[in-house]
């Protein structure tokens, strides 16, 4: 039974750091492939809209991504609660796509913590 023991918590320390690194990898590659992606005040960006220094955004749930008009770099922006953006871009000659929000998601590290303490218990028996 010993030797049971110790397999079980073997492949459960290989399979918590292939999770480990998976992650790790994930969350590198989840920003913009093109470029840096910068972060703006929304104040600010309403300011370059008005200007006529934003070429297009795209709004998908609370978050306003786009581009300057100079230069193509990419920039993104947190939208306030009740503000209705598209109606204050009207007429700034902003190109607007919308889609949809994501789901929030579940990764696979925050299911093995969930269930860690369980598996744990049944390792341990």
């Amino acid at each position: 039974m010993n030797n049971l023991g110790r397999n079980v918590f073997f492949w459960l320390a290989i399979g918590l750091t292939l999770i480990f690194l998976l992650n790790a990898f994930q969350g590198g590659q989840l920003g913009n492939v093109g470029g840096k992606t910068t972060d703006m005040a929304y104040s600010d960006f309403m300011a370059d809209a008005k200007s006529g220094r934003i070429a297009d955004v795209t709004i998908q749930g609370q978050e306003l991504t786009g581009h300057f008009t100079s230069g193509g770099e990419a920039f993104k922006v947190m939208i306030p609660n009740q503000e209705n953006v598209v109606d204050r871009l009207e007429g700034s000659g902003v190109r607007i796509t919308a889609k949809e929000a994501e789901a929030e998601k579940i990764s696979a590290f925050s299911v093995l913590l969930s269930w860690f303490p369980m598996l744990l218990l049944i390792g341990v028996w």
